[in-house]
């Protein structure tokens, strides 16, 4: 699949000067993962996704997931909803994770006349999902507006019922993908090309990757390193999301509710028993592979590969040559491994999403890199 979609000639669509870029990300993330609630930021930005999937048709409101939040380009039709949603979103993570979501909104009208622009694409992934990627300098442009106009915390969010943010379907029950080539690295690639020139610079680098394979070897989730226990270590995580309201007895339900759902879901894929909710495990195991974002655009590309050292020493290689000639800047996290927040929709058993980021801070290290490579490069010519 990676190898027709980035191959191949590129095609992508100019979205309408009436659409806007909303951008919702976790503040302070960085800080939180370093204190151990990766799980928790993660689980909050596939949130933000998760009351799209479960409130729009597919295809309304293309999403992109970047660990610690999400993007999202909205028709404006559809705007006042979507921050609807989102806020719900940003109340409830702020009474049951005490993290803070930013909420933001830059129309591409705007974005335009600063010269940026944005495109989209989608591929099929799987039977009935889609993937989308955001291309264009508006996207980094969109996040930079949001965050200098973000002058206060979102405590005067609208005090919505959590209800109102549909969350069904979301869970992260799997244990982490352990490395089975060497280690799992994050990647983020921003090109510092002109958007019409950067597909031939993502040709190239995926031709190197592809040189000693399929890309496919490079997937982070394979079937021998897919794993679940009775009770997930973060099943906590998933009762506090799922707690209709503040209180000990929501809590109480919350808690048991997830154990009792934990405990029959690993009892099914155990013994691979067809059920309502996933159908065949084992087929659901199989497409879970297909149907996940370790490949991402955002205005950037964000890559989760597994690679041994040699693979590791030509694709870095590589980046290092493109970064000095100028055309790139690229940020990197190391680990053992990668973690996935998954979701179903309850419309169709071949309908179900999964958003990896890799472990130990993963993509939001990775971007703390870039950012620091960028600042340094800014300096250089300033100076």
């Amino acid at each position: 699949m990676l190898k027709e979609i980035f191959l191949k000639p590129e095609s992508k669509n100019q979205v309408p000067e009436s659409s806007y870029i909303v951008i919702a990300d976790v503040r302070k993330s960085t800080e939180a993962i370093k204190k151990g609630f990766q799980r928790e930021v993660n689980m909050v930005g596939a949130a933000c996704i998760a009351v799209v999937r479960n409130s729009f048709p597919q295809g309304t409101i293309p999403y992109v997931f970047g660990g610690d939040g999400a993007t999202f380009l909205v028709p404006d039709v559809h705007l006042k909803s979507l921050i609807d949603l989102l806020e719900a979103v940003q109340t409830s993570v702020r009474v049951k994770f005490k993290l803070s979501l930013r909420v933001g909104a830059v129309s591409v009208a705007e974005l335009r006349s600063a010269n940026a622009d944005v495109f989209v694409r989608s591929e099929g992934c799987g039977e009935e999902e889609e993937v989308f990627f955001l291309h264009g300098s508006g996207l980094n442009l969109a996040d930079k507006w949001i965050k200098e106009r973000d002058s206060r915390g979102d405590e005067n969010s609208s005090r919505l019922d959590y209800a109102k943010a549909n969350l069904s379907g979301l869970s992260c029950r799997m244990l982490p993908f352990h490395s089975l080539r060497g280690s799992v690295f994050s990647f983020i690639v921003d090109f510092n090309v002109p958007t019409e020139e950067q597909h031939n610079i993502s040709q190239k680098l995926f031709s190197t990757l592809a040189e000693d394979g399929d890309i496919e070897r490079l997937r982070p989730l394979q079937k021998s390193n897919t794993g679940r226990k009775w009770l997930a270590k973060s099943w906590m995580i998933e009762a506090k999301l799922f707690s209709s309201r503040a209180g000990k007895m929501s809590m109480l339900r919350g808690f048991i509710k997830t154990i009792i759902e934990n405990i029959m879901t690993k009892f099914v894929f155990k013994f691979d028993l067809k059920n309502a909710m996933t159908g065949l495990p084992s087929e659901y195991s199989e497409q879970m592979l297909i149907q996940s974002d370790w490949v991402k655009f955002n205005g950037a590309l964000y890559l989760i590969l597994d690679m041994n050292p040699a693979e590791e020493k030509k694709f870095c290689g590589e980046l290092e040559l493109l970064e000095n000639q100028g055309l790139l800047f690229y940020g990197m996290h190391k680990s053992n491994s990668s973690l996935v927040i998954c979701h179903l929709n309850s419309e169709s058993q071949k309908k179900h999403f999964h958003f990896v980021d890799g472990s130990e801070g993963g993509l939001t290290f990775a971007a703390v890199q870039l950012k620091s490579k960028k600042l340094n490069f800014a300096s250089a010519i300033k100076y």
